[in-house]
């Protein structure tokens, strides 16, 4: 793997739930008038991640088998679906409910119009550092299996401690049945919006009263273990 800068994020636990569209409002509401004080962190933005994984899917069945430590590989952009640049490396390992990530900045571009994503993403700037994206991905999980794209909209309590996203307009894009790049065959899932709260494991108790008013039980739930179920599904 070709050394590039990496940043370690810090440890947290990160607890998921699956919402019907049509309770959007309702959830917004709740958490923005939770004695928690949250407000809108970040402008919304389209999130677009490209997994990658092994011949034997292993990192898929990790999470579905709910192996206590596993990972994931993907390479995550945001904006337009086909307009990335210095996409940003991400290996994201869990230990039983504590998660945390290797972030690892890229000079990648990405041209949509290439036949394979070796070179589809390559830097070339300068000349002497050229590569592509095979050559930074971690030994074991270099097949690009699924791109993932969804809108994500951010909010924080107001002393930082807890952070909520909601994601919806979920895409999924098989990387595995076509011999280039795929950006057209898709399946949507426009029905759901996923709630999430990413927080320290010493801030725990601050959950409580704003998952009781939104009827919060924690559900397993990965995107992209759900892409590679709808990958199944004929294409729409």
């Amino acid at each position: 793997m070709l050394s590039l800068k990496k940043i370690t994020t810090p440890k947290r636990l990160e607890f998921k739930k699956v919402y019907y569209i049509r309770e959007l409002p309702i959830i917004e509401g709740k958490i923005l008038r939770s004695n928690l004080n949250f407000r809108k962190a970040y402008n919304s933005r389209q999130v677009n991640s490209l997994y990658f994984d092994n011949s034997r899917f292993s990192a898929i069945e990790d999470s579905l088998s709910g192996t206590s430590q596993r990972k994931k590989t993907r390479l995550r952009w945001y904006g337009m679906l086909n307009e990335s640049k210095n996409p940003t490396l991400e290996i994201k390992f869990k230990k039983g409910q504590i998660s945390w990530k290797e972030l690892h900045s890229t000079s990648l571009r990405l041209d949509p119009h290439e036949d394979t994503w070796t070179a589809a993403f390559t830097s070339k700037i300068p000349k002497s550092c050229n590569y592509n994206i095979r050559d930074i991905l971690t030994h074991g999980h270099t097949r690009p299996v699924s791109l993932v794209s969804y809108n994500r909209k951010y909010f924080e309590s107001f002393d930082g401690r807890i952070r909520v996203t909601i994601d919806q307009k979920l895409t999924y894009r098989d990387q595995t049945l076509l011999s280039r790049p795929n950006f057209d065959k898709k399946r949507t899932v426009p029905h759901i919006i996923i709630l999430e709260f990413k927080l320290a494991r010493e801030n725990l108790h601050l959950l409580k009263t704003i998952a009781h008013n939104l009827d919060f039980t924690p559900e397993r739930f990965s995107k992209y273990c759900e892409s590679s179920y709808h990958h199944r599904v004929k294409w729409r």
